[in-house]
C-alpha cells in the first residue's frame, strides 16, 4: 500500500466514524428530548394531582367547618331553649306559691 492508498483508507474511516458520531450525537437528542417531555409529563401530573387534593381537602375543610358551626348553633339553641324552660318554670313555681300564700 502506498501512501496516497494509506490516506484514502484513513480518509474513509474518518468518515465513517464522523457519520457513526453523528448518528450517537443524534440519538443523544433525541432521547434527551424525550427524557425533557417525560419529565414535563410528569411534573403536570404531579401538579394536577396536587391541585386536585388540595380542592378535596378545601371542600372536606369546609364541609367540616359548617358541620362544627352547625352543630355550635344547636347546642346554643338547646341551651337557650333549656334556659328559657326553666326560667318558665320558674316563674310558673313563684306565681303558683304566691297565689297559694294568698289563701
Amino acid at each position: 500500500m502506498d501512501g496516497i492508498q494509506q490516506m484514502e483508507e484513513l480518509k474513509r474511516k474518518n468518515d465513517r466514524l464522523l457519520q457513526d458520531l453523528g448518528a450517537a450525537k443524534t440519538r443523544a437528542l433525541i432521547d434527551r428530548e424525550k427524557t425533557v417531555i417525560d419529565a414535563e409529563s410528569k411534573l403536570q401530573v404531579a401538579v394536577t394531582k396536587a391541585q386536585e387534593s388540595a380542592s378535596v381537602d378545601e371542600a372536606r375543610a369546609t364541609s367540616e367547618k359548617n358541620v362544627a358551626q352547625f352543630e355550635g348553633k344547636k347546642k346554643v339553641e338547646d341551651i337557650v331553649a333549656k334556659a328559657k324552660a326553666q326560667a318558665e318554670a320558674a316563674q310558673y313555681f313563684v306565681f303558683y306559691f304566691q297565689t297559694a300564700h294568698d289563701f
